[in-house]
């Protein structure tokens, strides 16, 4: 899957056409993978930052399509850094991701 757009408009049609698709394909699960990994020096901490925007997304649809939460799969993505950006040491990327995902 390529990444998603980084504009909160177009991350919130995405996610909605996502879910639209899944829902048709199944009515018990969903499988939502999320890739925002590339070519780039942007850093972890924007990778976190939009990591948010989309979860924040994904959740608010998945709730507009009645998809019960308990029945879904979701593969987070690890907030890393632009391939192009400064390696960041596993246990920043470990706080990054924990804390994205628990909020």
């Amino acid at each position: 899957m390529p990444a998603l757009p980084k504009n909160s408009k177009t991350s919130r049609k995405h996610c909605v056409m996502l879910t639209a698709q899944n829902r048709l394909l199944c009515d018990h699960t969903l499988r939502c993978m999320l890739t925002l990994q590339g070519p780039g020096d942007y850093s972890i901490e924007e990778t976190a930052f939009w990591s948010e925007r989309v979860y924040s997304h994904v959740f608010r649809t998945l709730n507009e399509y009645n998809v019960v939460l308990e029945g879904i799969l979701l593969k987070p993505n690890m907030c890393l850094p632009g391939l192009d950006a400064p390696t960041a040491s596993p246990a920043e990327v470990a706080k990054y991701t924990t804390r994205t995902m628990m909020r």
